[in-house]
């Protein structure tokens, strides 16, 4: 729905704390998925 676009784009607009490079985004994604990698491991093995 292209009339409902615009609105919800607004509002996640104002969540954007800072301008990230992808290398940044993709390192982070990374990073936190080592986290919980680890923290499954620590659980179930």
């Amino acid at each position: 729905d292209m009339e409902a676009a615009i609105p919800l784009g607004g509002q996640v607009a104002g969540r954007i704390d800072e301008i990230l490079t992808a290398k940044q985004i993709v390192d982070q994604t990374m990073a936190g998925f080592d986290a919980v990698i680890a923290n499954l491991a620590n659980h179930y093995i």
